[in-house]
Formats: structure tokens, sequence, C-alpha cells
């Protein structure tokens, strides 16, 4: 099962000085132990460059890893009897190449990136090399509805890491 969460992944911070999956790795722990063997839960970003979790509550912060964990995959199990399954499947995948405008800041970026679409039957994901803000992400896909075409989601994170992509009003 493909997941797909527009929020940051980390409730740790970094003073906790211990390798973590934090909550995507405590939703596909909790999917798994849930559903038995054989099922495989894969967590991916959504549009998050602007969002962060919020807990559910816990006494620690590994606490509420667990408890992020565990309510999301409560919501995945809520749609999951909305997913019609079959013995095949249309898997597509596209990759575009894609001149970069000048950044506003003197980095180091590439002048062009590789943006990747996959389409798992009727869900399309584009996949973006950064963290998209929830408007831009919100524009692109509008932009991609109105050429009479529809995103299931943005991946973001996805081959590489150009840092965020954020409207004019978000990056002032």
């Amino acid at each position: 099962m493909l997941v797909n969460f527009a929020a940051h992944p980390p409730v740790l911070s970094a003073d906790e000085m211990q390798l973590s999956a934090d909550y995507p790795g405590a939703l596909c722990r909790e999917l798994e132990r849930r559903h038995g063997p054989g099922f495989t839960a894969i967590f991916t970003n959504g549009d998050e460059g602007d969002m962060g979790p919020n807990t559910p509550g816990g006494a620690t912060r590994w606490d509420r890893v667990e408890a992020m964990g565990k309510a999301l995959a409560d919501e995945v199990d809520k749609r999951l009897p909305d997913i019609r399954t079959n013995a095949r499947v249309l898997l597509r995948g596209e990759l575009t190449p894609m001149k970069l405008p000048s950044p506003r800041l003197p980095l180091v970026f590439p002048d062009r990136v590789v943006i990747q679409s996959l389409q798992i039957q009727d869900a399309v994901f584009l996949c973006v090399p950064g963290e998209m803000c929830v408007d831009v992400g919100r524009g692109v896909k509008d932009a991609v509805l109105g050429r009479g075409q529809a995103i299931t989601a943005i991946i973001g994170l996805a081959n590489d890491h150009l840092g965020y992509f954020t409207s004019p009003e978000g990056f002032e």
C-alpha cells in the first residue's frame, strides 16, 4: 500500500541523536502489524514544504511518534473499503527535463532538473525534487486539471532535493 501524506516527518528533534523513521516508520509498522504477513506499506511525502505534523499527544516525543503513526493508520484503514484492486495494473512513468529559473538567492543549483510522473491505474503522482508548499501544489494540480488531466498527489523529495518550492508570497 502506498500512503501519501503532506506534513514534514520529524516529530523527533535533532537532539534525539538516534536514527528513526519517525512517524512514517510508525505508520508503516502499524499498517503492516494490522494487516499481517505479506502486507507492505510505503510512505511518500506530499506537498509538505510548509506543513508540520499535528501529533495527537503523548508523554514523550517517542510516544507522539507512535501516536501519529497509529492515528494515520486509522485514517488509512477508514479508506480501505473504497479501494478497488485489480489483477492487472496499469503502471506508467515519464521523465520530463525542465529548465529552472535563476534562483533569487546566490545559491548553487543546477539549471535543469527532471520531473517525474508516475501513473498507477487512474492515480497520477507528480514527483518533485524538493519540498513543494501546499499552495504551489494546489496550483500545479489545478493547472494540470485545466489541461484535462488530474494529479492524484504530489510526491515530494523525489530523486533530488532542490529546496523549497514556494509562491512569491511564501518566499517573502
